[in-house]
């Protein structure tokens, strides 16, 4: 794994579990996980995991902005 992907998927992790900390409301208490896709994508594939792209991750320039995009799929969920 090339270390801007650990980077990466270290990044979606911690943003995923502050999330989920401040909102215990929701429901959920997924596993955060990024694929070395391209293309900007997230998906839930069921309620324990949601899997972020390396182009979605990319894509977002702030923890703000990362925090938006997972706060999204984990309002789906919930």
């Amino acid at each position: 794994m090339s270390d801007a992907r650990v980077g990466s998927s270290a990044r979606v992790d911690q943003v995923g579990r502050q999330l989920v900390a401040q909102n215990p409301f929701l429901g959920v208490e997924p596993t955060f996980h990024t694929t070395g896709r391209r293309e900007p994508e997230i998906s839930h594939p069921d309620l324990n995991g949601v899997i972020v792209s390396e182009g979605m991750v990319e894509r977002c320039k702030t923890d703000d902005e990362l925090a938006a995009v997972l706060a999204t799929e984990l309002a789906r969920m919930s």
